[in-house]
């Protein structure tokens, strides 16, 4: 297998870091099936895909001019 950047694994602390949140936060995401994570016994990897999905589906999509979004 080709190493693709989308295969990068993060640990739980390095996805707090990257979006500024509590590792317990992530924790919770994970939890509760809102972020993808892999198991590996009692620890937990979030691919770099995984991640980029989780903030798509969290982005607020920005207003057009005169405040309205369309």
């Amino acid at each position: 297998m080709r190493y693709n950047h989308k295969h990068h694994l993060y640990t739980v602390a390095e996805v707090g870091q990257i979006l500024k949140l509590s590792t317990i936060t992530i924790y919770k995401y994970i939890r509760e099936k809102k972020l993808e994570a892999i198991e590996f016994g009692r620890h937990y990897r979030i691919s770099a895909l995984s991640l980029e999905r989780f903030i798509e589906r969290h982005t607020v999509p920005a207003q057009a001019e005169g405040g309205r979004s369309e």
